[in-house]
């Protein structure tokens, strides 16, 4: 949808044609290699613009937490100090409640977890579920916004 073509990702995780391996969209060598592909297919419908806690960049000037964004070389080539030291510096208060919220969560994805000991489900799936949970329903939620609001800001 990022780059106006159809059906080139037929899913989150897919067998791949070529290699004959397991391609998951959370990978980001994947998910580069195949925006990498998409690009040459045209420009992105965000060209110029922004993107956050997506898979693709589709083409915006701006993009954070993008499985793309966390490529190895690109996260260590646009990690900027001046935006990290402005987000702990300007949305503290902010901070203070994700870490509220992230203790509240834990609470509850642990007594959900015991629920799910309880009624035969799988012990480590349950336990990595607690911390994907709170990374997801919180962190992320919070560290896009901050995103969002630093890239208005500039």
């Amino acid at each position: 949808m990022f780059y106006g073509v159809r059906a080139i990702v037929p899913a989150f995780s897919f067998r791949n044609h070529e290699t004959k391996k397991i391609v998951r969209m959370y990978d980001p060598a994947a998910a580069v290699k195949i925006e990498k592909q998409l690009q040459r297919r045209g420009d992105g419908l965000f060209k110029g613009g922004s993107s956050y806690a997506d898979i693709f960049s589709g083409g915006s000037r701006h993009y954070s937490f993008c499985t793309v964004s966390f490529d190895k070389d690109r996260f260590f080539r646009d990690v900027r100090l001046s935006k990290i030291s402005a987000a702990v510096t300007n949305y503290l208060k902010m901070q203070i409640k994700s870490l509220f919220l992230m203790g509240l969560e834990a609470v509850l994805a642990t007594v959900d977890f015991f629920q799910g000991i309880l009624t035969g489900k799988n012990l480590f799936k349950e336990m990595k579920f607690i911390a994907s949970r709170i990374a997801v329903t919180i962190l992320l939620r919070d560290l896009t916004k901050i995103s969002a609001l630093l890239d208005i800001k500039s």
